[in-house]
């Protein structure tokens, strides 16, 4: 018998997702500050520590010996399962401090922009395209900065993706998808409860990417993996709601926290000086024509990113604080930054393929919009996360002034932030860089006293392995896509 040697190239997709993974994973870990300040993490960590120490689901007290007296996490359960193990090692090392909960926003979004970069391998993208993807997202978007708190955005952008790449697989008849599909959902589910409002859309675009005759030849698969995952989260949703508010059907979202105008609420995220997304992800621009020549090809894909997009935009514009109060840009559209990464890639397909003199055009517009990113990016990472509350609340010699005084003061300042290009927070954040206040101390755990090791060492290894998954997806870029997307093919 005569064995012939394989004509198949060695996959080195497999090798590229762990590059990217360990990649932004050293990223996220090397601008980490050491701390935590928002109630939403602060209380999700006292849940996770008494979970660890007894078992149960109040939270602690005193979690970072603040003396913050912590009640019921109105937020669900996954990030404290997630910080649970971690109280282990940082009660054994510093009781009062939160360094080793500091791992769970790297973890998170660097398995987002794995998970990123095998959805665009499965949408046909070259390597290098698959590999850009990811950082950008990584890096240019608001995820950077809010791996470095505990909010629960994080948890549910990864839920999210989930979501899409098992919508992929499942188009694809691969028995995981509809798993994946079921658990992504459940997931970010158990991260916040209002992430519900994305079964809706997950429902609506599932017939296109599968035919309905498939759906119901084959119902005794894929309900399950649906119906089990759901039921699960929704179980323990109803169970932990009566455990906090005495009703499984008592959320926490009162009716008096959806006061914000409607339409207003939709200006303030995307658009407003202060808070408008586009300006916080100023290279996610580049993913709107993104959205044409993703729907001309596969137009499923482009229905789950808007949809899945546009349920949270709609949740949230009449919350009473639409943009998430004095938070870094729209916190609630951090999951948008990881969906808009998908048509960001399918307008870097689009312009590789043009003509030398396009190509070069459009590819210095897309660098316009990195470095303004990136300019923002810096602006997060150099303040501290609370710096536009502090400022908000710094008026000169209030304790001389009427409570009336101080409260309209305090609105006046927080609107002109939200509504105002002068006092928008990244105008503010950089007039603080261009005249640095003497004695503050840079926010960032690894580089407060100067370049230390740890951070050097990060910040190496995330260029080692961005840059090697770069120099392997170009060798690579011969290599076929995991799949040929099957509905239509021309782009543009």
């Amino acid at each position: 018998m005569v064995v012939r040697p394989s004509s198949r190239r060695a996959n080195p997709d497999l090798a590229l997702t762990v590059l990217v993974f360990l990649g932004l994973f050293a990223w996220f870990w090397a601008i980490q500050r050491g701390e935590f300040v928002s109630y939403d993490g602060r209380i999700m960590a006292g849940v996770a520590r008494n979970l660890w120490e007894h078992g149960s689901l109040r939270p602690f007290g005193d979690s970072f010996g603040t003396g913050l007296r912590l009640h019921w996490a109105p937020y669900g359960i996954a990030m404290s399962l997630f910080m649970a193990p971690l109280w282990a090692l940082q009660l054994d090392r510093d009781p009062h401090g939160a360094f080793w909960l500091t791992f769970v926003g790297p973890i998170l979004t660097a398995l987002t922009g794995a998970l990123l970069y095998r959805i665009g391998r499965t949408l046909g993208w070259r390597r290098t395209t698959a590999v850009i993807v990811p950082v950008a997202f990584g890096i240019l978007t608001m995820a950077a900065v809010y791996s470095t708190e505990l909010f629960s955005e994080p948890a549910v952008t990864l839920g999210t993706v989930i979501v899409v790449l098992g919508l992929l697989r499942w188009r694809d008849d691969a028995t995981i998808g509809p798993w994946l599909v079921g658990g992504g959902i459940a997931f970010t589910i158990l991260a916040r409860f209002d992430s519900v409002v994305l079964v809706l859309p997950v429902l609506i675009v599932v017939p296109l990417f599968v035919p309905l005759t498939r759906l119901r030849a084959t119902w005794r698969r894929w309900l399950p993996a649906l119906a089990i995952p759901l039921a699960l989260a929704l179980g323990w949703t109803l169970y932990y709601n009566n455990l906090r508010f005495g009703s499984p059907f008592d959320g926490g979202y009162q009716d008096d926290l959806f006061t914000f105008g409607f339409f207003d609420g939709i200006g303030r995220q995307l658009l407003s000086p202060g808070k408008g997304f586009f300006w916080y992800d100023a290279i996610l621009i580049a993913a709107l024509p993104g959205f044409v020549w993703l729907w001309r090809r596969d137009r499923g894909t482009a229905v789950a990113v808007a949809g899945l997009s546009l349920a949270r935009v709609l949740f949230f514009a009449s919350w009473y604080t639409p943009d998430g109060f004095v938070a870094w840009g729209p916190r609630f559209l951090v999951p948008a930054c990881a969906l808009l990464a998908i048509p960001l890639g399918e307008t870097i397909e689009w312009v590789h393929r043009r003509g030398t003199v396009a190509r070069r055009v459009a590819f210095g517009v897309i660098g316009i919009l990195a470095l303004v990113s990136a300019v923002v990016t810096v602006v997060s990472l150099w303040l501290p996360y609370d710096y536009s509350w502090t400022v908000v609340n710094a008026i000169p010699h209030y304790q001389e002034l009427p409570g009336a005084t101080v409260d309209r003061l305090r609105v006046e300042r927080l609107d002109a932030m939200n509504n105002t290009w002068e006092h928008s927070p990244i105008n503010l954040g950089l007039r603080s860089l261009a005249h640095p206040r003497a004695g503050t101390p840079f926010p960032l755990l690894w580089w407060r006293g100067g370049p230390s090791p740890t951070g050097v060492l990060a910040v190496l290894l995330a260029g080692g392995c961005l840059g090697l998954a770069g120099l392997v997806a170009h060798k690579a870029r011969g290599g076929g896509a995991e799949r040929t997307p099957t509905t239509k093919q021309s782009i543009g």
